[in-house]
């Protein structure tokens, strides 16, 4: 004998199994959803800390310094940011992603500077690159 008996009529028209299907669905996200709202009222649901991530800055700076390598191979020296936009070997501006890009070529290298210019990023890292290509934080 099943546990609750379906009319006649309901049978003829709707398959019971998924009426049975729909029924525990909808206790599940009943039950889902009173343990959301619980959490919630204990305030243990919220938005997460903002996380730091530099991986934009980085690859823009890994962007420049080849950029830099390509200009040395063409010119013999290393250029700065607006050389190597007007060699178009760089596109976009000093400011991207809320961090100011200042290039320092020297007769050996260069030094690229990342430095974040947001007042909500005033504890976010300056990061450096080299002509070695490896990135440090400051």
């Amino acid at each position: 004998m099943p546990f609750f008996n379906i009319p006649f009529f309901i049978k003829r028209f709707v398959n019971v199994r998924f009426l049975k299907n729909l029924l525990g669905l909808l206790l599940t996200l009943g039950v889902g959803y009173i343990m959301y709202q619980r959490d919630v009222a204990d305030g243990s649901v919220g938005d997460p800390p903002a996380a730091i991530d530099t991986t934009a800055v980085q690859e823009r700076l890994i962007t420049i310094a080849k950029a830099q390598w390509q200009f040395h191979v063409e010119h013999n020296t290393y250029a700065t940011l607006e050389e190597l936009a007007s060699n178009d070997q760089l596109q976009g501006g000093p400011v991207q992603y809320g961090y100011h890009f200042i290039a320092t070529p020297s007769g050996t290298g260069f030094h690229i500077t990342a430095t974040p210019i947001d007042e909500d990023m005033a504890d976010w890292p300056t990061l450096e690159i080299d002509e070695t290509l490896h990135i440090t934080e400051r």
